[in-house]
């Protein structure tokens, strides 16, 4: 009954990582935008929800083929025995964050449709190959990789995506002026602040809930404090470092080094 308490509220206190990825979105995004984005996102999130459940699950949990890919023809839906499945409500989550954050990579650049290809991609092949390469029996876990907080199936490989996303689709139209970087206006700071205690929050839930803690009894308060103390730094760092460039702290960069100490933990 506790395993299964901590596998139902451990997806729901993920999702703050989710809405961060929406409120960070949104306040570096333009005004006239905001509208758009926040409806992307919900969708998104709908249309991962069903990638994954019918398409997905089946390449990470489906019988090992080769160490490559799960055996396809079996959905989350279809199977009944909790016990055995519960992890799947917290993998939906994980693979709508890695949608969230491939798809951020190309906010107000694209139509709908390009978002939903990045769904299908991310969402029902992307995440599921990866991580099923990461489990005991992939390719990568018999040559005794280790995957740490999702960092692979989730950032690394929808950071990749979303780079190449960018670089393929270009940057926001007034970015760049007579070969002249051109700031573009932030929404509102105050979402991003936001943002990142929200990113907090769900980066510690869901590595807390990943992390492999035999042989360490003490690995989750030192995650704790490593948590707190890197972040902390950063923050400083890029505080000091852009008001000695620019005469007066930048706000956007200050989030993105606070950030930065985040993911980094």
């Amino acid at each position: 009954m506790e395993i299964q308490l901590v596998w139902l509220l451990g997806p729901i206190f993920s999702f703050f990582l989710l809405i961060a990825l929406l409120v960070l979105e949104i306040s570096f995004a333009t005004h006239k935008n905001i509208h758009s984005i926040a409806i992307q996102k919900l969708l998104l999130f709908v249309s991962t929800i069903l990638t994954f459940s019918f398409l997905g699950y089946g390449l990470e949990f489906g019988t090992d083929i080769g160490g490559f890919v799960g055996q396809l023809g079996t959905t989350s839906i279809e199977s009944s025995n909790f016990n055995s499945n519960q992890q799947i409500f917290f993998q939906i989550i994980l693979a709508s964050i890695a949608v969230s954050i491939a798809c951020s990579g190309i906010a107000e650049r694209a139509k709908l449709f390009v978002y939903f290809l990045y769904s299908f991609f991310v969402g029902g092949l992307l995440y599921p190959l990866i991580t099923h390469w990461v489990q005991t029996d992939g390719w990568l876990g018999k040559m005794g990789y280790k995957e740490g907080g999702a960092a692979s199936a989730v950032f690394l490989a929808a950071g990749v995506a979303s780079l190449i996303g960018s670089w393929v689709i270009g940057p926001r139209l007034g970015k760049y002026e007579n070969a002249k970087v051109r700031a573009i206006p932030s929404n509102s700071m105050y979402f991003g602040i936001l943002g990142v205690f929200l990113s907090w929050i769900g980066w510690l839930v869901i590595n807390v809930l990943m992390l492999d803690t035999s042989g360490m009894p003490n690995s989750i308060s030192l995650f704790f404090m490593n948590l707190f103390v890197a972040p902390a730094i950063t923050t400083l760092v890029v505080l000091f470092i852009t008001k000695q460039l620019y005469r007066k702290p930048d706000i956007s960069m200050t989030i993105n080094g606070t950030l930065a100490g985040i993911v980094t933990t």
